[in-house]
């Protein structure tokens, strides 16, 4: 069964000319047949395959008294998983640890298995302008990049939830970077077209005067940097090598919340319709979904204004991506239920 849809602002359009646009998201649940659960996620040309084992028995030497076992498993692209794919393992670890209900499976484990399948390949880029974010390490060393990191995240909700895995509620991630305004502006109007050094040098500096600011020969000039800032959501490697900062946070969303204040007001006009109108105005208040913030990880020098509008416009695009998880999981479901019919 296939999911694929556009969610809605601050989501894709296919153009990808605004800043807090996302790439087209697809899901594949129920993948593997031998897995408990099983989904991949795709957020443009980015895919990770996730999978669920379990509850199943565990090792004596693992086994908790209390609640189930978790282990993650994380595998890159290519290679062997080095450090940084195990740190990131942990990272899951604590991020669903915090959601998921192990103790309703004492004595068993849970294993989540993540697999990158498929990964945009790093720029070249040569111009001492452009800031790479993670060290430079070889091989099974590289680390996952920040839309890599919230496509796993993603991906490991899909499949937690296609195992019917008790949660206090569903997760979703998003990535952004934060990037001077006028190369993120070039950056993201170019709309995925491969550019050079020089030629995003050269309209950046055509941004500024149509703008009307002077042109800028140093780009790495740290203080006027600071001065105008864009955040662009789910950002490409290009973006990403000229970000100051970049930023990845999952949210947990637990259900709606209402506004009270009207029911008051309308049941006091009239007592004998009070619960009538209490009942239809929670109804249609109940718009705004309940999130909690599970997991926050900044790379770079950022401000903590531009950090807050990061977490806030990441927060919103996490919504249309639960929105999406949802979604995918309802045509799950059914697909199942005519298929048992």
């Amino acid at each position: 069964m296939d999911a694929s849809t556009t969610p809605p602002p601050p989501a894709a359009s296919s153009s990808r000319t605004s800043p807090t646009a996302l790439r087209p998201l697809r899901a594949h649940i129920g993948c593997l047949a031998r897995a408990d659960g099983s989904a991949t996620f795709s957020s443009g040309p980015l895919e990770v395959a996730a999978s669920i084992l379990g509850p199943t028995e565990v090792r004596i030497r693992d086994e908790l008294t209390d609640s189930a076992t978790l282990d993650i498993v994380l595998h890159p692209l290519s290679g062997v998983a080095g450090i940084p794919a195990k740190s990131m393992a942990a990272s899951l670890h604590t991020l669903f640890a915090s959601v998921l209900l192990l103790h309703h499976h004492p004595r068993s484990m849970i294993q989540l298995v993540l697999q990158t399948t498929s990964s945009p390949p790093a720029p070249a880029i040569t111009d001492s302008a452009a800031r790479a974010r993670n060290p430079l390490l070889i091989g099974p060393d590289t680390p996952p990049s920040p839309s890599e990191k919230a496509c796993l995240i993603n991906a490991a909700s899909l499949a937690l939830l296609d195992a019917g895995i008790v949660a206090r509620g569903t997760v979703a991630a998003c990535s952004c970077a934060v990037l001077r305004r006028d190369q993120g502006t070039v950056l993201r109007q170019a709309s995925g077209s491969v550019l050079g050094d020089a030629q995003i040098r050269a309209r950046a500096n055509e941004w500024r005067t149509d703008n009307g600011l002077p042109h800028v020969d140093d780009f790495n000039d740290q203080q006027d940097a600071q001065q105008d800032t864009i955040v662009l959501l789910d950002p490409t490697p290009t973006e990403l090598n000229y970000a100051l900062s970049t930023h990845v946070f999952a949210f947990s969303f637990s259900g709606f919340t209402h506004d009270p204040s009207t029911t008051a007001q309308e049941g006091s006009q009239d007592g004998a319709r009070a619960g009538v109108d209490a009942a239809a105005a929670a109804a249609a208040d109940q718009t705004t979904l309940v999130s909690d913030q599970i997991f926050a990880e900044s790379i770079g020098i950022v401000s903590l204004e531009d950090r807050q509008r990061a977490a806030d416009l990441c927060r919103q695009a996490a919504r249309s991506t639960v929105a999406f998880i949802r979604g995918a999981m309802a045509k799950r479901v059914t697909a199942q239920v005519h298929a048992s019919t």
